[in-house]
């Protein structure tokens, strides 16, 4: 008797081990659901699915909160509620293939999501699993697609984090304008920006904060700083720039200090010493205005 319900087990095993059919022969053997109450990202999750297992399969998937399949893509259904910032995870149950993560209930932008918005977990999740088959992005304008007249998917379990809460590029923010030969792979920014989240860029933060912060503190309006003009940014054509600083100048380690001090011992502007900074604090935010709003860096600029 013992023998027999191993060999059962083992049966029920091997049957729960079986790949899952998604598509064959250009016909969908998959549907593709999503809670009634899907967040915007995860609707552009499940969409973005569909999508690309048409293009390599040639079959046509539906995404709804019903499905007359057998086997589903369930996205966004599972507890995310302890997930950091795009943690996902990519698992098979029975048949279902359930992809999620913590997902913001902002309205979608390519270009919120990309520099604002951390919590976009079922998206990464369904760019993973694009990625294990075999899709690519080069650039934002080629894309590889393998084309399979059979796709199954065997079993999966990942859960994915990451070690850092910055991977981004750099130049995004005028790839178009900077970059010689932009327009050739983008007409749009917002092509650049699905791009790169397509390959797995991503930040937990808006990578601006605290871009042109030494403007903001208002230095070229204090009499007292501008009372030294070796302290001020020497042009080509010889003459001193207010708008900028002289960063050899070993005030600047100073100033910067002091500033950074204020900041995070809670002062206001004034309190830190810095009355003529522009803008008024960010209401609900932060205590001091725009860029200045991090809770946990402030970024010298």
């Amino acid at each position: 008797m013992k023998k027999i319900l191993l060999l059962l087990a083992l049966s029920a095993a091997v049957l729960n081990a079986a790949p899952l059919k998604i598509a064959e022969n250009g016909k969908a053997c998959a549907g593709i659901l999503i809670p009634a109450d899907a967040k915007p990202v995860t609707r552009l999750a499940a969409g973005e699915l569909a999508e690309y297992l048409g293009k390599m399969t040639g079959a046509k998937f539906t995404v709804g909160t019903k499905s007359a399949h057998k086997v589903n893509f369930r996205i966004g259904f599972g507890d995310a509620a302890d997930f950091q910032p795009n943690e996902y995870v990519i698992r098979t149950s029975g048949n279902n293939i359930d992809i999620y993560g913590r997902d913001s209930e902002k309205p979608f932008s390519w270009f919120e999501f990309y520099y604002h918005v951390p919590w976009q977990g079922s998206l990464r999740g369904v760019y993973e699993f694009l990625d294990l088959q075999g899709i690519r992005w080069p650039n934002p304008a080629i894309e590889y697609v393998p084309k399979k007249k059979v796709l199954t998917v065997d079993d999966l379990d990942i859960r994915r984090k990451f070690d850092f809460i910055n991977v981004k590029d750099s130049p995004t923010w005028d790839f178009i304008v900077k970059t010689k030969d932009g327009k050739e792979y983008a007409k749009k920014i917002d092509k650049v920006y699905q791009w790169l989240l397509r390959i797995g860029f991503f930040s937990d933060r808006f990578h601006l904060y605290g871009c042109h912060s030494e403007f903001r503190l208002g230095l070229y309006k204090d009499p007292e700083w501008l009372s030294d003009p070796t302290r001020l940014m020497l042009g080509k054509d010889g003459k001193r720039n207010n708008r900028y600083s002289c960063w050899t100048h070993p005030d600047i380690v100073k100033i910067w200090i002091k500033a950074v001090d204020g900041y995070f011992s809670g002062k206001s502007t004034v309190e830190a010493g810095f009355k003529y900074i522009d803008g008024k604090p960010a209401k609900g935010i932060s205590h001091w205005p725009f860029p200045f709003v991090c809770p946990d860096e402030f970024m010298v600029d």
